[in-house]
């Protein structure tokens, strides 16, 4: 699977531009994300999130197909915080062209459970994807050693197509 970590910038012009900080070539995983561990996989393996001492929030970018496209970092916070909304999550999908969504971040404290700002900002992203047509299919928090899919919890709309079970 190839796919790249961008960033955003504004140009002289002051306009919002891509940037493409690094490819990577990732052959330990199917071409397709088709299960939240796959997710998961990325994230520790690639991202190291499992290790930040501070919280991270990343956003996944795919296509029709749930082929990963490109990664975002959207928030860099604290010890036991990030800051995101909305507006900056989709920008970037939107810059992307992507189809479908999956937030990930991590707890420094090496527990994966989502607190109330968590729930509340999947809730949030899922309202907002299905008005602009980016659906939000996951939202995966990472711990030391285990992570939880805040789809499989029942988070995130049923009624999206299905996504991964594993």
């Amino acid at each position: 699977m190839k796919f790249s970590k961008y960033n955003t910038i504004i140009n002289e012009s002051g306009m919002i531009d891509l940037l493409k900080e690094v490819s990577y070539d990732y052959d330990t995983v199917d071409e397709y994300c088709t299960t939240s561990y796959m997710v998961y996989k990325i994230a520790t393996e690639i991202l190291h999130m499992d290790l930040y001492s501070e919280e991270y929030l990343y956003l996944f970018c795919f296509n029709t197909k749930m082929r990963l496209q490109s990664i975002f970092e959207v928030s860099h916070g604290t010890c036991d915080t990030s800051l995101a909304r909305g507006r900056e999550i989709f920008q970037k999908a939107l810059l992307a062209n992507a189809v479908n969504i999956i937030l990930v971040h991590n707890h420094p404290s090496g527990d994966p459970h989502p607190s109330e700002c968590d729930i509340a900002l999947t809730k949030d992203i899922m309202n907002i994807g299905k008005i602009i047509g980016i659906e939000l299919k996951d939202h995966i928090i990472i711990g030391s050693d285990s992570y939880i899919s805040l789809y499989k919890n029942g988070y995130i709309d049923k009624g999206v197509k299905v996504w991964g079970t594993i």
